[in-house]
């Protein structure tokens, strides 16, 4: 079991962890210290990510980070990136936030969806610091069209996993992917 979580609570998953009940956790951030603590209404919430992150390094836990990219946090990609990787953390998920979930009451302050230009610019930017970081596993949430070549897979072992949103709506990939890829709905009449 793989947990994405914003560690409000640090001690559930620590517990789990040491259980085996999840095997990975992946910790989210929305940018640097200050833009996080507004988008998560809360003081302190970005140090507390860090350092849930930190404990489960230092715990041999399989663990990353999903860095939740707007037009605010974009700049500060690097600076973020270094500090996830000095906590000892395997991974880093370079991921644009889409408007839904809380994401939509905080349009005015996340700013509009990634243009297809900026998602262009995200690709490069994950690409850039995975060659500064060779020792991390750097992604970027977003494909360019001939990549979608290089699978040797069927279409659906492309759709694995489904994720189920905070609406019931059943999503492939991750819970934030455009809404026009909907899957299905829970409780929709069979």
């Amino acid at each position: 079991a793989a947990v994405f979580t914003n560690v409000t609570r640090p001690g559930p998953l620590m517990k789990a962890m040491a259980e085996g009940a999840v095997h990975h956790a992946s910790v989210s951030f929305d940018g640097p210290e200050p833009i996080h603590d507004m988008i998560r209404g809360r003081n302190g919430s970005f140090r507390t990510a860090l350092k849930t992150l930190q404990e489960l390094a230092n715990c041999g836990y399989s663990c990353g980070a999903v860095l939740s990219v707007t037009k605010h946090s974009f700049p500060h990609l690097p600076d973020v990136v270094e500090l996830v990787r000095q906590t000892g953390a395997a991974h880093i998920q370079l991921h644009p936030i889409a408007l839904s979930g809380r994401a939509r009451r905080l349009e005015e302050t996340v700013g509009p969806e990634l243009s297809p230009e900026a998602l262009l610019r995200l690709v490069a930017v994950g690409r850039l610091l995975q060659n500064i970081y060779p020792d991390l596993q750097i992604q970027a949430d977003a494909l360019l069209g001939e990549e979608l070549h290089r699978f040797k897979h069927s279409e659906t072992d492309l759709i694995s996993p489904l994720v189920i949103a905070d609406d019931g709506a059943l999503m492939p990939f991750c819970f934030d992917i455009s809404r026009k890829f909907s899957l299905g709905q829970l409780g929709e009449p069979g």
